[in-house]
């Protein structure tokens, strides 16, 4: 199986004259080949592109950030709400909202490197979806956002 893989390079570097880092991105890896980095970042998530803003703020290193998925930025204006998004009616009555979410978006898509856990004895054989972010951001663009509230015996100490 042919595996197709665009580089994305969010490439930050510091001018001396500048303040802030003047911040590139390319999908075309001939523009940073023969270049040199005094850091290079493997991996464009959360993690990833905090470092490499950290890295950034100094004002005589350049930074690349080399990332296998690609920006998302074709679903930008299709995403609005994170999980799903529900209004209470009544004491125990919710609406839900219909909506194209992150996680019902862009699981199973190209941002996702779409891994499957191994055969579960104590399931049946059975094997589940591990979604995993490929791009900008990593797991945390396709990870839908929910939060829940606890419970009022963990707030009544």
């Amino acid at each position: 199986m042919h595996l197709a893989v665009v580089l994305t390079f969010a490439v930050a570097s510091a001018a001396a004259a500048a303040s802030s880092p003047k911040k590139r991105s390319t999908t075309d890896p001939t523009q940073v080949a023969g270049k040199t980095f005094d850091f290079v970042i493997a991996g464009g998530g959360t993690a990833g592109l905090a470092l490499a803003s950290r890295l950034a703020e100094w004002s005589n290193v350049t930074v690349a950030v080399i990332e296998a998925g690609s920006d998302g930025s074709e679903f930008q204006d299709q995403i609005t709400i994170p999980g799903a998004c529900s209004l209470l009616l009544g004491k125990y009555r919710f609406l839900w909202c219909p909506g194209m979410s992150y996680l019902n978006g862009l699981t199973g898509t190209t941002y996702d490197w779409q891994y499957q856990t191994t055969p579960q004895t104590n399931a049946s054989g059975g094997q589940l979806s591990w979604p995993r972010g490929k791009g900008l951001g990593g797991s945390s663009a396709i990870n839908g956002g929910f939060w829940c509230r606890g419970s009022s015996a963990e707030y009544d100490i």
